[in-house]
């Protein structure tokens, strides 16, 4: 199963529709999902401040806003190797 991080913050609309676009892709892609709240993590608050939600596979930013689902599945189908068992592909 890969491991997948969205950073949000507090009152984020986009956060939460990502979020909701996550739960639902998930078991499709084999994703174990840990939403990250940047306003408690003070690197990754300057880092990403402007850019949330952001999508991140194995420590990389894979996705920044908008979010959709179309982009969404691109990017992971590209990052996860889809077919390969080793990298939590379908």
């Amino acid at each position: 199963m890969a491991r997948l991080a969205l950073y949000t913050k507090h009152d984020c609309p986009l956060c939460d529709e990502a979020a909701e676009l996550l739960r639902r892709l998930a078991p499709e892609f084999r994703l174990d999902v840990e939403e990250v709240d940047i306003e408690g993590v003070a690197d990754l608050w300057q880092r990403y401040e402007d850019l949330i939600p952001v999508v991140v596979l194995d420590g990389e930013a894979l996705l920044y806003p908008p979010i959709e689902e179309s982009r969404l599945r691109q990017a992971l189908a590209g990052r996860l190797a889809l077919g390969d068992p080793s990298r939590g592909g379908v």
